[in-house]
């Protein structure tokens, strides 16, 4: 298998867009999103915790992979080592229950983040499958 890193201009601003959600969300989750300062049911904290949780975890998933990709730029990794399995984006299982089904009531700010985590890791995902597909037909 060889990988193609990516470009620095790419990388450069699929971090930014990483580093402001993560920074938004540590805003968010330890300020008007703190679950002290919501007014949830049982049922709707559930949803929240897992909901939360697992923005966290995209989120820390996504750096740790974006590092990787800067360690290759940098000359730091080569692009054989970063395709080992510790190196790779992880799944992040999703929640139990989906936080943004209207029955929780949760907050707008709370669904739209969340929404915007798992897309941004979802085209994350796609870049890691794209730059680490075997490549056929090329001869060096």
């Amino acid at each position: 298998m060889t990988t193609m890193p990516m470009e620095s201009k790419q990388l450069l601003s699929l971090y930014d867009e990483a580093k402001e959600m993560l920074t938004e969300a540590a805003g968010y989750f330890g300020g008007p999103g703190s679950p002290a300062k919501l007014s949830l049911t049982y049922d709707n904290t559930l949803a929240y915790a897992e909901g939360s949780k697992c923005v966290t975890a995209r989120l820390m998933e996504i750096m740790a992979w974006l590092f990787v990709q800067r360690a290759i730029i940098a000359g730091g990794m080569t692009t054989e080592e970063s395709v080992e399995k510790v190196n790779r984006l992880a799944h992040v299982a999703g929640p139990s229950v989906n936080p943004s089904d209207d029955k929780f009531n949760l907050p707008v700010e709370f669904k739209s983040l969340d929404q915007r985590c798992c897309e941004l890791f979802n085209r994350v995902q796609e870049i890691d499958h794209l730059i680490n597909a075997p490549r056929t037909g090329v001869h060096h």
